[in-house]
């Protein structure tokens, strides 16, 4: 039966002994013959819809990339690059990829036609008498035959198109002499055609003499085709590369090879120009100490550079041919990044983003991200190479500056180019009576702050001229009309464009006002420190007052003249010794670390306050510490609001325990009623139903299983009443604490047949009072259930034992722990022994780590009269 077009066509490609494929316009296999299946030792349905760069070496990926873009976007009929492939085995082989693009009538493109030569190797026989599918054959494919019966016409013909080729080719015999040179080849060489004739290899080509030519044209023979690189010489002795296909065939009984010449120099020259930009690329990125990755147009990474290895601890070929999503290294906000690359794919427009990575040893560094486009000759985006700085220590600056100015009483915003808010300090938020989240993404007109437009100009300005500059504006506000020194900077970007200004604003209402009677009354401004409320203090390296503002002034009482050049011990009225606050002026500014100092003094009007002081390191433009700068305010009413918390506290704690002892009272007297009185009553049941069950005969046997079944349920609620009298309150606990803790552990053993619980009681006469000796059982038992509960444990350790003045329990399991530095709030567990230990006066610590285990020890102390006998 014939085979229809597309059989005939499938045999063809399924036969042909080179190694061939067809991709989609996506560059994903849509098939591949029997021979680039043995290439790659992968069955069809391995690669079948997967990416043409699987199979390539990371390095070669962008050069395939950018030749496949240029078919799709030019209309070149092919492309022959080199390039290395990854086999199944890991093996990695170089050939020669020739693509050939297949398109409709209407020119769109169907799918790409490509194959694999060997380089520097002849190429497969193939089938003789079939060309490549399609009609898709490339030039060192072609194959001559004998016996055509070809006529005049087709001869001239063939001749014309020949002479069409603008590669050289040549008809050659056994002996190496020409009997046929297209016009190209007579143009290549400057030769003329009959020159050519009357010539053979030896004569234009100075690597290959004639003695060699015997051993080569068997070669051919035998294998069917060859391809080489080597060198043509010209009549006028000029000497340029070539790359040479030969095809050998039999005509009227005589061998011959057909013979395509290609000049490569350009390419040559583009492969040299590659090669050493290539270097010098490799050079410069592999030893820059910024993060470099290339993206190819799947946003694939198609190279890492040692940079980002070490910062993230991954070997490069994990990170290769995968997107961000597919591979995160430990980024945040992934997608965002992903997208970002795309969107430069799409626009040719740089990008600019921060990501966060964290090291193998837990640090955490951000990086600047610049998404850069890289142009195929055509303008093309072919893929695009993301430089990341490490910005970790300008982060740390920006997050002090961040705590200064959100600290600072002046109105600090920012605005991007639009005018709208994107940052507000708390001064601000808190002068309008809104949140800072209130101000961002509106104007300041949406806002109705500015109601004649001036500040706004002002911003536009600001943009336009990328100057700072700075004016005074009157502003009512709610408290009233104030005066503003506002300061209007331009930011700027790392290419000088203004992307948003920052505007300071400054209360110069009192400055203003004291300038006026500077005027008038002639006398020195003061700074606008000395209008703090707060107390400032600002000390030399030998911890002498270089300056104290009027607030010190009127606080302590003690003027100004006789506070400077002494230390804090002269003309001291606080409650700590100005020896310990020398320390802490010259520790701090040993380590220039800020610190807290908290102390009582006397006023000026002999009453006790509170102070706390903010101690910082001043240092001079050489970063030299020159002193410490202490700032306090007055927290008298805040340290009497905590007195009275902590006392409201302290009658919860009371409360709760008084509550925790009526709650054990009551289970006392519980337990005990249901014992004396229930148990009595269900013992005195049980025995009526006996004498019942004794007097009725087996004649009555209905009356005898009605009271069987009577005699089982009293059985069994006199067993409820035992568990729920055991559980109110054990009787083990009238005995001591030591006989309670066995009775529990028994008892734990039997309902948890899993884990194994032990107590270890180093001394057996431990005497407690009777609420002692219940909390510590009851926080013994509440951990036991936690335990069961959550820890997937198997044994359990408990240990109780006197040490100095307290009783110490120690509960220890090896479960699964948690990290008791994220322990949740609801865990009501936890915090009900931590109540229980607070309500005894004594100190709890739970410590914990996942996967090993959790160590509970309680600290009781000792009764005083206990301690004391």
């Amino acid at each position: 039966m014939p085979l229809n077009e597309e059989d005939f066509f499938q045999k063809i490609f399924e036969q042909s002994a080179t190694a061939s494929m067809i991709v989609g316009p996506s560059r994903t296999f849509l098939a591949l013959n029997a021979a680039m299946r043995a290439f790659l030792g992968h069955e069809a349905e391995e690669l079948i819809g997967k990416h043409f760069a699987d199979i390539l070496h990371p390095d070669d990926r962008f050069l395939i990339q950018n030749g496949f873009d240029r078919l799709i976007h030019d209309t070149a009929d092919g492309l022959c690059l080199e390039s290395r492939y990854i086999r199944k085995n890991g093996q990695i082989t170089q050939r020669m990829l020739h693509i050939s693009p297949v398109r409709d009538a209407c020119g769109e493109l169907q799918y790409f036609f490509s194959q694999l030569i060997c380089i520097g190797e002849p190429a497969s026989p193939k089938k003789h008498g079939l060309i490549d599918a399609f009609g898709l054959a490339s030039a060192d494919e072609f194959v001559g035959k004998a016996d055509l019966d070809i006529c005049q016409r087709d001869v001239a013909l063939g001749e014309f198109t020949l002479n069409q080729v603008n590669d050289s080719l040549f008809l050659i015999d056994q002996h190496a002499r020409f009997h046929y040179a297209n016009d190209a080849a007579c143009r290549a060489l400057n030769y003329s055609r009959a020159e050519l004739l009357g010539m053979g290899i030896a004569d234009i080509d100075p690597d290959w003499p004639a003695a060699r030519w015997p051993e080569c044209f068997d070669h051919i023979r035998s294998h069917g085709s060859n391809k080489i690189e080597t060198r043509h010489r010209t009549k006028d002795g000029r000497i340029f590369p070539v790359e040479v296909s030969a095809r050998y065939f039999e005509y009227r009984g005589r061998g011959y090879n057909v013979t395509l010449v290609r000049d490569i120099t350009e390419r040559k020259h583009t492969e040299e120009l590659l090669h050493k930009r290539e270097q010098e690329f490799r050079a410069l990125v592999e030893n820059s100490p910024d993060t470099i990755v290339r993206y190819d147009r799947e946003c694939r990474r198609m190279y890492v550079n040692p940079a980002l290895t070490r910062i993230t601890g991954t070997p490069a070929h994990e990170m290769l041919g995968k997107t961000p999503v597919e591979f995160e290294l430990n980024y945040n906000e992934t997608v965002e990044y992903q997208h970002a690359i795309q969107q430069v794919l799409r626009s040719g427009v740089k990008q600019e983003t921060e990501l966060f990575v964290h090291s193998p040893d837990g640090k955490t560094s951000c990086l600047q991200i610049q998404l850069m486009p890289e142009l195929a000759p055509d303008g093309q985006v072919v893929s695009v190479l993301a430089v990341g700085r490490d910005i970790t220590a300008l982060k740390e600056s920006e997050m002090r500056l961040r705590t200064l100015v959100e600290n600072l009483p002046d109105f600090i915003a920012r605005f991007d180019l639009q005018g709208r808010h994107t940052y507000v300090n708390p001064s601000v938020a808190k002068a309008y009576g809104h949140s800072p989240q209130y101000f961002i993404g509106k104007t300041l007109h949406e806002l109705q702050l500015d109601p004649d437009g001036q500040l706004g100009k002002q911003i536009k300005e600001t943009i336009r001229l990328g100057a700072p500059h700075t004016i005074e504006d009157r502003r009512t506000t709610p408290e009233g009309e104030r005066l503003f020194e506002i300061r209007f900077i331009p930011k700027k970007n790392g290419c000088g464009s203004t992307i948003g200004v920052l505007a300071i604003g400054r209360d110069i209402t009192e400055r203003k006002h004291a300038d006026e009677l500077l005027r008038k009354r002639e006398q020195e401004f003061r700074t606008l420190a000395e209008n703090l409320p707060d107390l400032v203090v600002r000390y030399d390296r030998d911890c002498r007052r270089t300056y104290v503002n009027p607030a010190y002034e009127q606080e302590t009482g003690i003027p100004a003249r006789q506070s400077m050049n002494k230390m804090p011990d002269a003309k001291w009225r606080t409650g700590i010794s100005g020896e310990e606050f020398n320390a802490t002026l010259c520790k701090v500014m040993e380590t220039r670390i800020p610190a807290q100092i908290f102390l009582r003094g006397v006023k000026a009007d002999l009453q006790t306050a509170d102070y706390a002081f903010h101690v910082v390191a001043e240092c001079n433009p050489d970063g030299e510490v020159t002193g410490a700068l202490a700032i306090g305010k007055n927290v008298t009413v805040l340290k009497e609001t905590q007195r009275r918390l902590e006392e409201s506290q302290l009658l919860l704690r009371q409360l709760a325990a008084h509550n925790e002892t009526a709650r054990e009272d009551e289970r006392r007297h519980l337990s005990r009623e249901i014992h004396d009185e229930l148990g009595q009553c269900l013992s005195a049941l049980r025995m009526g139903m006996s004498v019942l069950e004794f007097q009725y005969n087996e004649d009555h046997a209905s009356s005898q299983a009605i009271i069987q079944r009577m005699i089982t349920l009293v059985d069994s609620t006199i067993r409820i009443a035992r568990k729920l009298v055991t559980w109110l309150r054990p009787s083990a606990l009238d005995m001591g604490i030591v006989p309670a803790l066995e009775w529990l552990v028994e008892e734990f053993n039997r309902g948890h047949r899993g884990i194994r619980c032990m107590l270890r009681v180093v001394e057996e006469d431990i005497d407690l009072d009777e609420k002692r000796a219940t909390e510590i059982f009851r926080i013994t038992q509440e951990s036991l259930t936690n335990i069961s509960r959550h820890a997937d444990a198997t044994e359990v350790q408990i240990a109780l034992k006197r040490k100095e003045s307290h009783y110490l329990l120690e509960v220890r399991d090896n479960g699964k722990g948690f990290n008791s530095l994220l322990q949740k709030k609801q865990s009501f567990g936890l915090i009900g022994v931590r109540e229980r230990v607070l309500m005894l006066e004594g100190e709890v610590e739970i410590s914990s780590m996942p996967d090993q285990g959790t160590i509970i020890r309680v600290g009781i102390p000792i009764h005083k009269k206990l301690r004391d006998s």
